[in-house]
């Protein structure tokens, strides 16, 4: 089984890259049924990925990017595995030497945003910051104290019963 790739941040490349592999010529691709991706012919890819880590680092902060990173980690695991698996690391520039940097420079773009992730090769930790770990004990303590509560409530109850019926 065959696995193209196609991320977002590279899509016209990519799909021009798949449309040749598969005997296109890659040039009669129409990008405007993509509304997410409007590429600006007159920039690069690499200045339209450096502008969107522009836009990102504007609006999250480094502390919120770390933790979606570790959020994510299993996710960026798979990521990794699958940009490996793609058939583009097996393809020929067109001067014939091997085209084996898709991985590897997908993965380096990664390992910019999210390094701890990108260089771990396991499954990660869960995420469970402290406070939340001791929000979580403090509910179940609370849930346990007004369970004990309401059988003592129901005790007493069927105790009152009891006595009415006497």
């Amino acid at each position: 089984m065959k696995l193209w790739v196609v991320r977002q941040e590279h899509m016209k490349e990519d799909i021009d890259t798949i449309d040749r592999a598969m005997g296109g010529d890659g040039t009669d691709l129409h990008m405007e049924h993509f509304d997410h991706v409007r590429p600006d012919a007159n920039k690069t890819s690499a200045e339209q990925l450096e502008e969107r880590k522009s836009h990102l680092s504007k609006h999250m902060s480094h502390g919120g990017l770390r933790n979606l990173c570790r959020v994510l980690c299993n996710e960026i695991q798979i990521y990794k595995q699958l940009m490996r698996r793609a058939e583009q690391n097996f393809l020929q520039d067109p001067d014939g030497r091997p085209h084996n940097d898709f991985a590897k420079n997908t993965i380096a773009e990664l390992e910019v945003k999210c390094p701890r992730e990108v260089q771990t090769n396991k499954a990660c930790d869960p995420v469970i910051p402290s406070n939340l770990k001791a929000a979580n004990e403090a509910a179940t303590a609370d849930i346990a104290a007004q369970n004990a509560h309401m059988k003592l409530r129901v005790k007493y109850a069927k105790h009152q019963m009891e006595q009415s019926q006497k």
